[in-house]
Formats: structure tokens, sequence, C-alpha cells
């Protein structure tokens, strides 16, 4: 018995009447009758004698009439009650949120809700785990969730990068470390380290980052965990512990000088704050939710804002490591060629190397779900073994300078022979003044004429080697002058070898030999001058094999000139690393195009012309004009670049 019928037929039974029941009701009468027979014949009773056009009620219409007015009257309070619940319901607002962000960030976003909005109730719910505030979302737990991993494997979720955050080092600012600027990991494993637990996203980044270096909690020699942010306070600042969480668990200490923040070379990049909520309905709780995002466009909070601008990689979410499958079935070795002392290559190797940024893009989900990785970093003073190692199938990635990265392209008909790649630009000299020719400051000689008959230094199959046989052929001066190659350190050479009348170099030998003041350059009118760049080249076989292995290795780049660019330490830090001085380094390398004193600008962005044009030049040189067979559109390969840009 549905309650719409009992509703038509107590109207039947107060008018006594189908034809008036049907007009007030608005009905037609053969519906009417239609629903009344319809009862009848579930009750299997008659609820009406029918004497002609006249009607009375049965006995049990009469008792019907009786008890049917209680269901309708049950049923309207019912229905008023769901509605009242409703309307409390769409007038609040509730909020789904991780430990961390609960006790840092999130409040001062609800309180500055409530004030703007005291009309909507807000009602914020904590979550121990990602998968926990992920089903809240999905089952309409909560409106909206905040925490600081992604939801990668929840399609049906709206999920957006609102903030980032840092993660790093905390000490009591009593610490004999608290004036350290940077440390690594590997400083700090003998040191007692104190951690909040796994309910807390600063835990479960740590040992995420921890497992991509191949490194985990017991190579830490004295590790407490705490269940509260008030108790590892008190590690901190009683117990001369050091601490890991992001710059907003301890935003107060660290802004009262109570904490110092540390920051950590394998966590230098941030991290991010993401929002979550389920497909809009346009309801009315959308609206009390866009009003909580638009509210977070304008908020005061600590964590910095996105910059939408910016296309560079950020620290992942941790979400890719949990639950990670049984140990490792296969094992991929990568091999790296690199020249951590070549300046305008530091991006792609020493800062990617140091920071540990290839270990945190390399994939570990799908077909690389069961991986282990071995990275074998091959350091080199210039690029020629480089070459030869990419050919030869020892190295896998090699950053070369413009004339070794022209070599690399050239072919053999050896089944032995590797050929490669170009995918990616490390950074460009839109001036062409990377590579220069020096002299003895007692030398006689001026510009680049006055080495006619004379001997030049340099390393052979060098960005140097290729400047000076572009320039001497420009000069007519190529059978005039004699080359032979330096075997010493590049930077020590000029000291040593005194047969030759000039020496020419790349960047930063030439700035360093300047610096020295014993050298001085040959003034060089040469109107054949060609951009100077550097670039990223791959194995073909290896790309073919694991492009998304060359894709994560272009994202690390990205990272690493981020990092440059947005670190005023960098340089700083560089420079301790190269042992090369902060202002050298600034000379040579620039992360933005505006300062135009710099000789290299970072960027990936390949310039086929360059390359067409120092391959004019060169191959009508006898030694180079094997470079000249160079087939660009097959050697050149930007779908990599692209896909790194894009995730």
């Amino acid at each position: 018995m549905e309650i719409y019928q009992l509703k038509v037929f107590l109207q039947v039974a107060r008018c006594l009447s189908f034809t008036e029941a049907a007009e007030v009701l608005n009905l037609t009468q053969p519906a009417v009758s239609a629903k009344i027979k319809s009862l009848e014949s579930e009750l299997k009773s008659s609820l009406f004698d029918r004497q002609g056009r006249q009607i009375q009620l049965t006995e049990i219409g009469n008792y019907l009439v009786k008890e049917g007015k209680k269901l309708v009257e049950l049923e309207a309070e019912i229905s008023n009650k769901l509605d009242n619940f409703k309307q409390q319901k769409l007038s609040r607002l509730t909020i789904g949120s991780s430990y961390s962000l609960a006790n840092s960030w999130l409040p001062q976003l609800i309180y500055q809700y409530r004030q703007k909005y005291p009309e909507i109730e807000t009602q914020l719910k904590l979550f121990s785990g990602r998968k926990l505030l992920c089903q809240a979302v999905e089952r309409g737990i909560v409106d909206l969730s905040f925490c600081e991993t992604r939801f990668i494997d929840c399609p049906e979720i709206l999920q957006q990068e609102i903030a980032t955050i840092q993660y790093g080092l905390l000490t009591a600012s009593s610490h004999p470390l608290a004036k350290k600027n940077w440390l690594s990991l590997a400083e700090i494993k003998q040191k007692p380290l104190v951690l909040l637990n796994d309910r807390f996203a600063s835990r479960q980044i740590f040992e995420s980052r921890l497992s991509e270096l191949g490194l985990k909690l017991t190579d830490f020699a004295r590790l407490e965990t705490v269940d509260t942010i008030g108790l590892m306070r008190t590690y901190l600042t009683q117990g001369n512990y050091l601490g890991f969480a992001s710059n907003l668990e301890f935003q107060a200490e660290l802004d009262s000088q109570i904490l110092t923040s540390i920051t950590l070379q394998e966590f230098a990049l941030p991290a991010g704050i993401y929002v979550s909520q389920s497909q809009p309905s346009k309801s009315s709780l959308d609206n009390l939710v866009s009003k909580f995002l638009a509210l977070l466009s304008t908020s005061t909070t600590q964590a910095n804002k996105i910059d939408s601008s910016l296309p560079f990689p950020k620290m992942r979410s941790p979400a890719y490591y949990v639950n990670r499958p049984q140990p490792s079935q296969e094992t991929i070795a990568i091999n790296l060629g690199v020249q951590n002392v070549t300046i305008p290559t530091v991006t792609a190797g020493l800062i990617v190397q140091r920071l540990g940024l290839l270990e945190h893009f390399l994939p570990r989900t799908g077909r690389y779900s069961q991986v282990k990785y071995e990275l074998h970093w091959h350091n080199f003073s210039l690029g020629t073994p480089i070459v030869k190692g990419l050919h030869s199938k020892k190295l896998d990635i090699g950053i070369l300078g413009d004339y070794p990265l022209l070599e690399s392209a050239t072919q053999r008909d050896n089944e032995q022979f590797e050929p490669t790649l170009l995918v990616s630009f490390v950074s460009i000299d839109p001036n062409g003044g990377g590579s220069a020719v020096m002299v003895p400051q007692t030398s006689k000689l001026e510009t680049v004429e006055d080495l006619q008959g004379q001997t030049v230094a340099l390393p052979f199959g060098s960005s140097a080697h290729g400047m000076l046989l572009r320039t001497l052929s420009n000069l007519n001066l190529l059978s005039q002058v004699q080359l032979f190659p330096l075997k010493n350190s590049l930077i020590q050479a000029p000291r040593q070898q005194k047969i030759a009348a000039g020496y020419a170099y790349f960047s930063p030998f030439h700035q360093l030999a300047s610096d020295r003041g014993n050298f001085k350059y040959l003034y060089n009118e040469n109107t054949s001058s060609l951009p100077g760049f550097y670039g990223v080249v791959v194995r073909h076989s290896f790309a073919e094999r694991y492009p998304e292995i060359v894709v994560a290795y272009l994202k690390a780049l990205m990272a690493a000139q981020y990092w440059l660019a947005n670190n005023p330490s960098a340089f700083s830090l560089v420079s301790q690393w190269t042992k090369i001085k902060p202002q050298i380094l600034a000379s040579i390398l620039s992360s933005t195009q505006t300062e135009t004193s710099n000789l290299f600008i970072t960027d990936w962005q390949i310039r086929q012309d360059w390359l067409e044009s120092h391959i004019a030049q060169l191959k009508s040189i006898p030694t180079a004009k094997h470079l000249g067979k160079i087939d660009l559109n097959r050697w050149i390969e930007p779908e990599f670049l692209q896909t790194a840009k894009q995730n």
C-alpha cells in the first residue's frame, strides 16, 4: 500500500464522491477510480459500497479512514524532519584533514572562513591515512579535504595543488648545527633524530625519500618516534635532538627563533598541499565549498601559494611508495657521463646528483614497481670520453658541449657502435663566449691572428676545440697553426706546459686561469662566432627500452634548474662542491635571461637552427667534414622533453 493511494482514498472517503475527490486532487475521475480499485485489489477487500452514483464506506473502509489518517500524519512528520535535516546539512561544511595540517596550516583558514561566513557551521574531521581520507571524500563523509599527498588512484575526486611547503631538519637554536645552512642525510646518520609517527605526512615523506635513496630508518644510529608535536618540541628544545618536519608544523617556534630550520640536500625541492572534493553536483553544498576555495586565493597562511607560471617539478607525493610490493626482481643500472666542474652543466649532473633528484623522479609504478635502480655517475673533465662511452654502450646518458655533442650524433657501420638521441639542451650561450684563447701575460701576442706559425694546446674534442677550428678556418689559418692536446688537468695545464704559445679553454677553465692573473685573452674579431650550448644525449637503445627513465632524468634536470633559480644559497653550495669561487660561478651561469652579463643561461629547449649553423661551418674543415652527414631530424627527439614538461 502506497501513501499516495491512501491519500486518494481518504479524499474520496471525505467527499463520498469520486468526481469531487478528483477535482480536489486535480486528477481525472477514471484516475481516482483506478487508484481505489488498485488499493482494494491489494487489500483484497471492498472499501466502498456502491449504490448507483452513491457510495458508502464499508466496515473495512471506516477502519482504514481511522488508521490511515495516522499514517499520513506520520509521513508528514517524517518528511518535515527530513527537510529540517537537509536544511541543517546544507548550512554545514565538513572538512577532512591530515593530522599535520589540522595542527598547523588549516585552523587559520577555518577561522577566516567562519569570520566571513558566520551563518555556516564548519566541522573538522581528522584522518590518519591517505586511504581513509580518500574514502571519506568519495562517500561524502567530508565535503573538502586537505592533505600533503595526492589521490593518484581516485579519478572521481577533483584534486588541486594549492600551496607548497618545505620539509627539512629542525633543531634548537642553541644546537651546534643550528648555524648550518645545509646538511645531507649522510651527515646526520650518527646524530640523535626524532620523528613524528606515521599519522603525520612528514614521517611518510621521510621514509619514502629514504626508500628512493636506498636508505632505511635503521641506518640512523639513534632514532626516536613520538606521537605529538608537543612531545617532539620537547625532544628538540631539551634533548639536543634533530627533527624532521615541515616548516608549518613548528611555525610558531621558528618565528620566535626557539627552533632553527636547516635545509637537507635530499629535500631541497618544495612539496605540495592538496585540496580535494568529489565531483560537483550544483547543489547548495557546492556553494559552501566554492566559498571556501575562493578564500584560499586570498588567505594569509604561512604556506607558499602555487605559481602556475612555473612548470618545474616539485617533490612528488609519497603515495607512490606506500605499500611497496615484495623485494625487487629486476635491477636497472643507469650509467651517466657528466662534467661536474664544467659549470654550464652543473644542473644536469652535479646538482641532480648531490640533491638526489634522479632517484626522486625515477618511475616506481607499473612495469617499474619491482625494479631496483643502480645509479653510476661517471665524472669527466671533458666530453670526448663521454662520446666514446655512449658509442661503446658503457654510458646511457651523457652531458656534452656543442662540438662533442655533434660528434656523438655521427654514425658508423659497426654492430658495436651505438647511436644517440638528443633529448634536451641544458644551458645556452647566445653570444658564443663560452670558449676562449689565452696566452701568458708576458706574451707579445695580442690577437688570434698573431697565432700564425705558433702552437696552441687545447683539450681535443671539446667545445674549445670546435671554437678554435671554426675561428682558424674563418681566418684561413688552419694549416698555419699547430694544435696539440692537453694531457694534464685543464686548470693546472698553463703552469705545467710551456711549449705552447697559447691555450684554448672552455668555461670555467679560462675564467679560472684569468682569475689567477697569469694569463690574458687574445682579442678575436671573428664574425663567425656562434651561440654555444650544452645538451643531453641518450643511447638510442636505452631510450627505446626505458623511455620513462629518460623522462625522469629530464624532470630531475628541470628540478635542478628550478632549485638554482629559486635558492639564494645555490651558488654558495655549488662553490663548496666544486671549490670554485661563487663570483666566478655567477659570472658563468645564470638561471634567467635577464642577466645579460652571464655567459650561459639554463635552458632545455633544443635549438635546431644553432645545430645547423655549427654543422654548416664545421663540415668544410677536413677533420670535421663527417659532421655534415648528421641527420638532425632523426637525431633530435623532442617527445621526451614534451612529456617531462607535461607531467
